[in-house]
């Protein structure tokens, strides 16, 4: 799936870019664009990262950082599973936080279900 907007690429199970906030399509016109790229960001609009997920299962940190790679959403890891005291982290910005709880609700939701 495709945004139509700031071209980004999705998996299949999202309907709706988390950055701009309107449908995907299922092709964009290649004829405007000879690469599909995901928006970078420039560094005047680098916010800080907030903490939107921690386990400590290894197989849940892949299955998040999946989703959110698929969704184009950047994110770091904060990972102190290495001294066995602390669960690992995701970071995001913060501008994407609230469109990552709803992916990462929907994902649960979806497990739950099947």
């Amino acid at each position: 799936m495709y945004c139509p907007s700031c071209r980004g690429v999705f998996e299949a199970e999202i309907a709706v870019c988390p950055k701009c906030e309107i449908p995907l399509i299922a092709e964009l016109d290649k004829s405007e664009d000879t690469q599909l790229e995901a928006p970078q960001p420039s560094i005047g609009d680098i916010q800080p990262f907030v903490m939107v997920f921690e386990t400590s299962d290894p197989t849940l940190l892949s299955s998040a950082t999946a989703l959110l790679d698929g969704a184009n959403i950047p994110f770091a890891i904060r990972d102190e599973s290495a001294s066995g005291i602390l669960p690992s982290q995701v970071l995001v910005p913060e501008e994407y936080a609230k469109d990552v709880q709803e992916l990462l609700s929907r994902q649960a939701e979806n497990v739950d279900d099947g």
